[in-house]
Formats: structure tokens, C-alpha cells, sequence
């Protein structure tokens, strides 16, 4: 069935030609339907290596919801155009749904149809968006390898942003892409230890690192969104760095 009208896209998404494109983890659908058994999905995904490195897992996997309860199994796929089961043996009936990406950064999804044994319903209602700007930190809160709970997020409707890596003169410039263009009705930011951890190769000063925060404070004010800021995360040490 076509999807566009009866599912609500979650997290960072687009509409194209042959579907809804997921770029990011945590984004993905929900939506309702009364049906029995098997339900799955059709599917394009595109697995890069943004390092350049060559040793980048070049898969990822789904998460999927039924009725508020996460399945125990993960939904495995790799680079390719295919379908794959989100559901199997499910009692007749009426089921929400939410199914999200847990690929990692270079991996885009793009779903096409969904395929089910009777109908979808309506459109799941819009919810207002609070999202998460950051480093790896924030990545991590998303991340149930890296002991993250992207599903706290999805059902509260909160966007994680998180750049690995990134100082806070890198997200000042991705702001406006990841944060300003998005629209949310809040924005959380945290951003810094990275910037400490001297990333760029070179020292930061105390006063560029709070100078570019309140920059990205005062973008979102301009534009309507509300700021909450976080302080610099502790550290003794950085395993990356360890002249500092």
C-alpha cells in the first residue's frame, strides 16, 4: 500500500519520488493498522563509509514498536533494494507501529511500501519536535550499543543530533542545516568538550568555545525556537588525545 498519507514520518526525514528517505538514526514512521500475521516492509539502502577509513560497518538495522512494546529482535539490512519482515505472527487486530533507523552515519534508507494483511488507518497525529544538538554524547543517547535508549526519544518525539567529533565552531555551522531548517519547537545544545579536546588541531579558548554557543543560542531565539543549554561534560582525560 502506498504509505505517504497514512504513516507520520519521525526524526530527520524527507519525502522523495519512490518513498520516505531516513538519513539518520532514530529517524523513521509510525503508524496504525488492523491486521494479522506477517507485516513488512519494502526497502532501498545505501551503506557508506564516511571515514574513508575502510573498516566501517556498512549495514545497519531496524527497531521496531508494536503497541508500545519493542520487539526483542533486530531487523538486520545491508546496501540493496529489498523487503524484509518487521512482524511476524501477529494476532488479528488493531496495532500501532513505530519503526525507526539504528543505522549509523553514511547510511540513508529510503521505504517504499509496507505490506500487511489488511488496512492501514489514519494518520498518526503531529507532535511538536524537541531536538538535540551535539557530539558524540548525543549520538550515544540514541545508540543502544553505546548503552542509549533511542526509543525514549522516538515516543517523546525528540530529535538526536549528534555530530562524532564535532567541536562547537563545527556545529555552528551546521546549525542552520541540522537545526534552524528542522523547525523544532526546542532545542537542546551541548557542545564543547570537543572544542577543549582540541579536535581542529589547535587551543580554543574559553571565550570562542561560549562566543559560538551563544551564537547558536541566539539563531534559534531569532527563529522562534526555544534554547535549553547544557554544561561542558566533565573529563579527566581524553583517550584521543592524550597530550591534553
Amino acid at each position: 500500500v502506498d504509505i505517504k498519507d497514512q504513516i507520520r514520518p519521525v526524526g530527520r526525514y524527507e519525502w522523495v519520488d519512490n518513498g520516505l528517505a531516513c538519513d539518520w538514526v532514530a529517524s523513521g514512521f509510525e503508524f496504525t493498522a488492523d491486521c494479522e500475521g506477517d507485516i513488512s516492509v519494502t526497502m532501498t539502502a545505501s551503506c557508506s563509509d564516511p571515514t574513508g577509513r575502510g573498516d566501517w560497518n556498512k549495514d545497519g538495522y531496524l527497531t521496531v514498536f508494536v503497541d508500545g512494546v519493542r520487539q526483542n529482535y533486530r531487523v538486520r539490512y545491508m546496501s540493496g533494494t529489498f523487503t524484509v519482515n518487521i512482524v511476524e505472527g501477529l494476532p488479528a487486530g488493531v496495532h500501532t507501529f513505530r519503526v525507526f533507523d539504528q543505522g549509523d552515519i553514511g547510511t540513508k534508507i529510503v521505504f517504499h511500501s509496507i505490506n500487511l494483511n489488511g488496512t492501514l488507518g489514519e494518520k498518526p497525529a503531529e507532535k511538536e519536535v524537541i531536538e538535540f544538538i551535539g557530539d558524540s554524547i548525543t549520538a550515544n543517547w540514541v545508540n543502544p550499543d553505546k548503552g542509549g535508549h533511542p526509543e525514549f526519544f522516538t515516543s517523546n518525539n525528540f530529535l538526536a543530533m549528534g555530530y562524532s567529533g564535532k567541536t562547537a565552531a563545527n556545529l555552528k555551522k551546521l546549525f542552520k542545516a541540522s537545526v534552524i531548517n528542522e523547525n523544532p519547537r526546542q532545542v537542546v545544545i551541548l557542545a564543547g568538550i570537543n572544542d577543549i579536546a582540541q579536535n581542529d588541531g589547535k587551543y580554543v579558548s574559553n571565550e570562542e568555545i561560549r562566543d559560538n554557543i551563544a551564537w547558536m543560542a541566539a539563531e534559534a531565539t531569532n527563529n522562534g525556537i526555544r534554547v535549553v543549554l547544557c554544561s561542558v561534560t566533565p573529563s579527566t582525560r581524553f583517550w584521543w588525545s592524550t597530550s591534553i
